[in-house]
């Protein structure tokens, strides 16, 4: 098992054309965002949130095809494009909903640790909206290439056109998008990698 999981990270590329035919089943499509869900958050805010474009003619649309500059054959030719958002105010909105299953207590200790965290620092509210949506989008990746699929993330394209088509809450940003499906083409050949002393630090930098 552990060693087909190393097997599929391998695997996973990001494809540049999609079969525009292939229609994925909803229970595939569900259990990848469960896998989106379980990606960790930062005091468990859950402050992804997951905007699902699955009508091709929407993403057709030539509005659509401009905010996505044209990348039609992702965008639009694959079975779903997944629009990674996040709840800046995440943090303020009934947190103690985040703790639940806990004793009281701890409900009220980390409520409290979350309004210190977050209040008044816009900064931490956006790095946090993006580290949340980078591992949930890992999340779908590997979730869809163990159920066969591929996918592209995708970070080129009109922020606040998008965020218009959308209807994007004023408290809410689009970190990335991840698009979906069968693959119409092989990726090209995987570019190279760095050498490991590169980029892994025994102990620190030198």
């Amino acid at each position: 098992m552990t060693d087909n999981f190393f097997e599929l990270v391998k695997a996973r590329r990001a494809v540049k054309e999609f079969d525009d035919t292939f229609v994925m089943p909803e229970e595939d499509l569900n259990k990848i965002i469960t896998a989106a869900h379980f990606a960790p958050t930062a005091f468990n805010l859950q402050n992804y949130r997951f905007v699902l474009v699955k009508d091709k003619e929407e993403r057709k649309s030539e509005a659509f095809d401009n905010a996505c500059w044209n990348q039609t054959s992702k965008s639009a030719h694959s079975s779903a494009l997944i629009i990674l958002c996040a709840d800046l105010e995440a943090w303020q909105k009934n947190p103690k909903r985040y703790w639940d299953n806990v004793p009281e207590d701890i409900q009220e200790t980390m409520v409290g640790m979350i309004k210190n965290y977050y209040d008044g620092k816009d900064q931490i509210k956006r790095d946090e909206a993006h580290r949340s949506c980078a591992m949930a989008g890992m999340n779908i990746m590997l979730a869809a290439k163990a159920l066969g699929y591929d996918t592209c993330p995708m970070d080129g394209f009109d922020y606040d056109a998008l965020g218009k088509l959308i209807n994007l809450p004023d408290d809410h940003i689009i970190s990335y998008m991840v698009a979906v499906g069968k693959k119409a083409a092989d990726p090209f050949q995987r570019p190279a990698l760095l050498e490991r002393d590169e980029i892994v630090i025994q102990e620190k930098f030198g």
